[in-house]
Formats: C-alpha cells, structure tokens, sequence
C-alpha cells in the first residue's frame, strides 16, 4: 500500500491559494515566508515531504514544521512563532515617558537634552542613563541633535557654538566646545 504523502492535509480555497502565489511572486518578500508559501502550495498538491524539500532544496524536518503549522493555523501559522528571551525591563508605560521627555523642549539654559537629563527627570522609573540610551537608539530617537528654537539659527558650521547649560543636570556632562 502506498504511503501518504503526509497526515497533515492541506486544503486551500481560491483565496488562500491566491494570496499564497502572491507571496511567491512577490520580488520583495522576505525568501523565508517564499518558502514556507511554497511548501504549503505544493503540499495542497499532494507532494510527499521529500519531494517538496528536494525541489525547494531544503530538510525533510523544514518542510514538515512548515506544512504541519499551515495545516493546523493557516496564513498566520506561516510566520515565526515569537522568540524567547529575557523579557523586557522596562515596560510601554516607562517607554513612552522617555520619549516624551526627550521630545519635549530642553529646560531653559540648556541647548539640547542629553540622556543624563532623560533619566534625571524620571527619578520614580529608576531607569539608568545607559538604558535610556539604548531605549532611544531601539527607537531612532537621537534628542541631543535637536537645538532647541532659539539656538538652532545661531548653530552653524562656522557660526558660534550654543551657549552650555547653566542648570544642574545638564551640567554634569558638558559637550566638548
């Protein structure tokens, strides 16, 4: 008797199966989800699991994970699971603060905030200045480019450097000019 060509049978409506060779055809998408995209259509064809990794050059177990996860999840089951790890320290609430300050206008005196005053002014986070930096370079924010209004006319490559911050925070760490 012949064997099947897997237990996981994969059955696809016009829809999905449109969406699916979409994806193949896409020049842009990612060649890992091209990939899971085709097992799942050549498995709606019934090939075995070997033949499908033969023909897409990869392992028996890839094709199997893949085909297994469409089968039971669908078009969802097709991207990857979330990766484990240390969980984040600090949560969306503590984010956003950060952000927001480092968004706002610097206090008066100071031309441009510095991680040191982020921090400084969040005392009830307990978020250290390394931390800070880190959270703002995971969101491309660089807050010590931006002057505020009133120096950044008089900021120019051969024009007068902005005045140092008088205030104690900002005084801690003074620019090198």
């Amino acid at each position: 008797m012949a064997r099947a060509a897997s237990r996981d049978i994969v059955v696809l409506g016009p829809r999905r199966k449109a969406r699916l060779e979409a994806i193949v055809r896409r020049s842009s998408a990612p060649q890992a989800l091209v990939r899971r995209a085709r097992i799942a259509l050549l498995a709606h064809q019934r090939w075995p699991n070997a033949q499908i990794a033969a023909e897409l050059g990869c392992t028996v177990n890839t094709v199997r994970t893949w085909r297994h996860r469409f089968a039971r999840r669908g078009m969802p089951g097709l991207q990857d699971r979330p990766r484990s790890g240390r969980p984040e320290g600090y949560g969306p609430d503590v984010r956003l603060a950060i952000v927001a300050t480092a968004t706002s206008a610097p206090p008066a005196g100071c031309p441009a905030r510095t991680h040191a005053m982020i921090a400084g002014q969040l005392p009830a986070a307990g978020i250290s200045v390394s931390q800070v930096g880190r959270i703002l370079a995971g969101l491309d924010l660089a807050p010590h480019r931006v002057r505020d209004g009133s120096t950044a006319a008089t900021t120019t490559s051969s024009g007068p450097r902005p005045p140092r911050c008088a205030t104690s925070t900002c005084a801690r760490r003074r620019a090198p000019w």
